[in-house]
């Protein structure tokens, strides 16, 4: 990890936000909407960068996208997971990252 771990706390911070939301739907997780699911998407292409930059290794880099991509996907309503994990692939492929074999 970078040696402040800003790119752990810049993930991190996003995962809780993103649970607390769904923990305010009555502690079930509530599928978000194309929309909200969109915006999120776009939240984490856009912290992608930062992201690649902050952690030192692939490791610590797939550890905190993982955990990122895993909540959006765990948010998502059964009918847009393939949707979902295309933006995630198109927004890996658009960065140049290649996922562990």
């Amino acid at each position: 990890m970078h040696p402040n771990g800003a790119g752990a706390r810049r993930g991190s911070e996003c995962l809780v936000m993103l649970r607390a939301a769904n923990d305010r739907n009555q502690g079930a997780i509530v599928a978000k909407s194309r929309s909200e699911l969109d915006t999120i998407l776009d939240e984490l292409a856009a912290e992608l960068p930062m992201l690649l930059k902050d952690t030192e290794d692939q490791d610590d880099f797939w550890m905190a996208f993982t955990g990122l991509s895993a909540a959006i996907e765990d948010s998502a309503h059964p009918d847009d997971l393939d949707y979902v994990r295309q933006r995630i692939n198109s927004m890996l492929n658009a960065s140049g990252v290649i996922p562990p074999g």
